[in-house]
């Protein structure tokens, strides 16, 4: 599998710094912003973000009619559901339960219920796909609250075919990035 890192600043990146210890301080956290993840300030933020990645992805894998996808991290799915809508099977997993909820939610009023399935589990502890099964993974904002990075990528390497393709975008400090124009 080839890894690619990208580095991304949102005003979000201050959080980069509070890693929680435990999977279920993570699932916390990001269940308390799930009800305005995707809407007000934070959801133009978040929706921004998912379309840059949406671009990225396409720049890197083209057709992605009949890909097996995983969103690693993938709160509401707004971007595997943007990429299942491409013909792309969809596998979204995240470590909070009400994220995950919100995901599905979405799923079925998009009636996406056999292109699109969603998780709420720890990767490393009850992960529902068997090895080397995915031509891609990616994730947004995630490696950085991962606890044990290690162990989580060789995790995610184990899950790809030969061949596939890992696309993760982390965090930076603000002071590192380059400015960058929002919008459109």
């Amino acid at each position: 599998a080839v890894l690619l890192l990208f580095s991304w600043c949102l005003a979000m990146a201050v959080m980069a710094d509070e890693k929680a210890k435990t999977i279920a301080d993570v699932a916390k956290e990001w269940d308390d912003m799930a009800d305005g993840w995707t809407s007000g300030e934070m959801g133009t933020c978040v929706l921004e973000f998912n379309v840059l990645v949406e671009e990225l992805v396409r720049s890197k894998v083209p057709e992605l009619a009949g890909k097996d996808i995983l969103e690693f991290g993938a709160g509401h799915g707004v971007l595997g559901l943007a990429l299942a809508e491409s013909g792309a099977n969809v596998t979204l997993v995240d470590v909070a339960p009400k994220m995950v909820a919100q995901a599905k939610e979405k799923i079925a009023a998009k009636e996406m219920e056999k292109s699109v399935k969603a998780y709420c589990c720890d990767i490393l502890v009850d992960c529902p796909l068997p090895p080397s099964t995915l031509d891609l993974i990616i994730s947004g904002s995630v490696l950085t609250f991962t606890p044990d990075l290690p162990k989580t990528l060789d995790k995610l390497s184990s899950l790809t075919r030969p061949g596939g393709l890992h696309l993760h975008l982390v965090f930076k400090a603000a002071e590192d990035a380059a400015p960058r124009p929002r919008g459109r």
